[in-house]
């Protein structure tokens, strides 16, 4: 859902979801501070399997890339696999992609983390 999302490191707000007659989550926008400066982007799916894995297209002006979670059978629990690629899509990104990179990941495993957490409660 939205509130999920809003969790991971850069994230400032989630906004305008899209949500099918499923209940499904097919798209939301996203607002990105990077100093100081506002970026819109937006998030849609590319691949969902149910119970097993997700991915989802994340872009703004500055920067476009993927998250993906994958779920594997574990014995008595299950084992979570996320990941996060991104690159530069301006000339400008691209000059400063290092300290753009470093700021969204700086706190995604303590994001990965809370979903973690947050999935075990609601099993």
């Amino acid at each position: 859902m939205p509130d999920t999302w809003g969790e991971i490191s850069g994230v400032e707000r989630v906004h305008q979801p899209v949500i099918d007659d499923e209940g499904k989550l097919r798209g939301f926008l996203f607002d990105t501070v990077v100093g100081g400066t506002a970026y819109e982007g937006k998030a849609s799916p590319r691949h969902r399997d149910e119970g097993q894995a997700m991915a989802w297209n994340i872009a703004n002006s500055q920067v476009r890339g993927l998250v993906h979670i994958d779920l594997s059978d574990a014995g008595a629990g299950t084992s979570m696999t996320v990941g996060l690629e991104i690159e530069s899509a301006s000339f400008m990104a691209g000059m400063f992609f290092g300290a753009i990179a470093n700021a969204v990941g700086s706190g995604f495993p303590e994001t990965v983390e809370r979903l973690a957490a947050g999935l075990s409660e609601s099993a």
